[in-house]
């Protein structure tokens, strides 16, 4: 049978309890990713299910802790500082993407108050050792970081000039 087609057992069923085919495909969709309320009532609108069992099903899920923003938001702000190099102003647009803006906004200080964004700026600026100081002013300002981090960056990686890399490697 091809993909997205549903059998005639599945039809009966939803005509039954869609609350319940809801329910299931929302499991279905966290099996193979972690999502956070958002994206995952997006994925169910744009599967055809009413946005009254969508609610019911995000709402349950929550209840029996299978859906946690809190967490997601927090491991995802972590993400994009550490691996990605974004600064707290693409952190914030990038949650404000993906999450409910009234959760963003109430996560974003707690989820990111101990990251050092001035030793992440420090770390994204000497990675790029010889390259001018306008390059790396414009990656750090597209990234998101804020004027103190990237004086704080440029201070540091060009205090006794970029560090060279070593001859033995």
């Amino acid at each position: 049978m091809a993909s997205g087609m549903q059998s005639r057992k599945e039809i009966s069923f939803c005509r039954e309890d869609p609350g319940r085919t809801v329910y299931e495909a929302a499991l279905r969709l966290l099996k193979y990713s972690p999502r956070s309320k958002k994206t995952l009532k997006d994925a169910l609108a744009a599967r055809g299910f009413a946005r009254e069992h969508i609610a019911d099903s995000v709402e349950r899920l929550c209840r029996e802790g299978l859906l946690n923003d809190r967490l997601l938001m927090y491991n995802y702000c972590r993400y994009l500082a550490t691996k990605k190099y974004f600064g707290p102003l693409r952190i914030k647009r990038e949650l404000y993407r993906k999450f409910d803006a009234s959760d963003a906004d109430l996560f974003f200080i707690p989820s990111t108050e101990d990251i050092d964004f001035e030793g992440l700026a420090v770390k994204f600026a000497r990675r790029y050792p010889g390259r001018e100081k306008e390059f790396i002013i414009r990656a750090l300002k597209n990234r998101g970081y804020e004027y103190s981090h990237i004086k704080a960056a440029l201070a540091s990686a060009y205090q006794g000039g970029l560090p060279q890399e070593n001859p033995d490697d």
